[in-house]
C-alpha cells in the first residue's frame, strides 16, 4: 500500500465492518442501520478504493467507488476531522 505522509490508499483492500460504519454513522448516511446490506454491496463493487490517513496515532478512514475516486477521496479528507 503506498504511503504518502501517514497517507495510505488502496485499490484492492479489505474493508472492515467497524470503520465502514463508523464512517456511515459519522456522516449520518441511514444505510450504517442496514450492515447485512451495506458490506456486501461495498465489498462487491467494481472498484473499490480506501484511504487511510494517520496522523499522531489516530486513523481517519474512507473510501469511494471509482466512479467517484478522485473527487470524494479529496473531498472527505479535506473535510474530515480527526476524532480526539
Amino acid at each position: 500500500m503506498p504511503k504518502i505522509d501517514g497517507l495510505e490508499i488502496s485499490l484492492n483492500d479489505h474493508i472492515q465492518k467497524d470503520e465502514v460504519l463508523d464512517l456511515y454513522r459519522t456522516i449520518g448516511w441511514p444505510a450504517a442501520e442496514k450492515p447485512d446490506k451495506l458490506l456486501p454491496a461495498l465489498r462487491n463493487s467494481h472498484s473499490l478504493i480506501t484511504a487511510r490517513l494517520i496522523n499522531e496515532g489516530k486513523k481517519l478512514f474512507t473510501f469511494c467507488t471509482l466512479h467517484s475516486a478522485a473527487r470524494e477521496i479529496n473531498s472527505r479528507l479535506l473535510h474530515a476531522r480527526v476524532p480526539p
